[in-house]
């Protein structure tokens, strides 16, 4: 198609290009940033393969099926969790446009979308908790049930790394990128290592406690701490002002739907009805002590709009 396009441009609209001017410091921000961006695709890709691989080599094609299930849960957990971050891109651009912002500057900018990522990563990952087992069983049958307990290990520790992941943004207006690409390549080397002691001492579930561990030290420990240290990010003020409501919300909601884990059977109408409670009694505590002035006039605002 490339090909077919520069024959059409140059034969056809008979365009000729020039090239007069070589920006050195332009080519170099932008081979710096594709460069992350490839390792960011290649760790991504070893983190996804690494646990099946290892798996299939050391227990056998049905642990890799079980795996799967669970991997395909949190493909759709991390599409949800991090739909926001390049949204918020332009305005952290304009943010960082006239230099580099203060650590107090960052923090203040990523609080509202961090809580809009907070709250959805979050009702993902305490509903599966609650309505996990009964989903699996329902679509793909019980002899995959233990996919939850893989799935479960694996997206909490990813929740933590989404409540706060719109700063990937922020670390791409400035230019910054590099550095978590290299962070996250040393993650994946750590992961496939300690996944192979796990497997070998513990089975099936040494794979998603060895990934698990590896996302909790390296993006939510080491890469907070680059935050800290490097972006003045305030990290204290920041938990304090995202986890505020939803977090309250999301354990109220899961103490409530708690007791139908015991009272109803694994299968359809359980997945129903522990669903059907979680939803509402989160959507009540959201809106009595979850969400800010701010959050509620634009779900009013939103509901006039559709009204009108």
């Amino acid at each position: 198609l490339l090909v077919f396009e520069l024959i059409y441009i140059l034969l056809r609209l008979k365009v000729r290009c020039k090239l007069y001017f070589f920006d050195k410091e332009m080519f170099t921000s932008s081979a710096v940033f594709a460069l992350a961006i490839f390792l960011q695709s290649v760790v991504n890709q070893a983190n996804t393969k690494v646990d099946v691989t290892i798996l299939g080599i050391m227990e056998g094609p049905e642990s890799v099926t079980t795996y799967s299930v669970a991997m395909q849960i949190f493909s759709v957990f991390s599409s949800v969790s991090t739909a926001a971050i390049t949204i918020y891109l332009p305005k952290f651009s304009r943010m960082c446009a006239n230099g580099q912002p203060d650590g107090k500057t960052i923090t203040d900018a990523t609080i509202e979308p961090s809580r809009v990522q907070t709250l959805m990563s979050g009702a993902i990952l305490f509903g599966f908790l609650i309505c996990g087992r009964d989903f699996i069983n329902v679509w793909m049958g019980e002899e995959y049930s233990f996919a939850w307990v893989i799935a479960v290990i694996i997206l909490i520790p990813s929740f933590l790394l989404y409540t706060n992941g719109v700063i990937v943004s922020v670390l791409d207006a400035m230019g910054k990128r590099l550095v978590r690409s290299l962070v996250l390549a040393g993650i994946a080397l750590c992961n496939i290592a300690l996944t192979v002691v796990l497997v070998h001492f513990f089975g099936e579930i040494g794979a998603p406690i060895g990934t698990a561990i590896a996302t909790f030290v390296g993006s939510v420990v080491i890469m907070n701490i680059y935050y800290v240290k490097v972006l003045g990010f305030k990290l204290g003020y920041f938990c304090a002002q995202v986890f505020k409501g939803i977090i309250p919300s999301l354990l109220a909601a899961t103490a409530v739907s708690l007791p139908f884990i015991f009272i109803l059977d694994v299968g359809l109408w359980g997945l129903v009805i522990k669903a059907g409670v979680f939803v509402v009694t989160l959507s009540i505590s959201l809106w009595l002590f979850g969400f800010n002035k701010a959050e509620k006039d634009s779900i009013k605002g939103f509901f006039k709009r559709r009204k009108g």
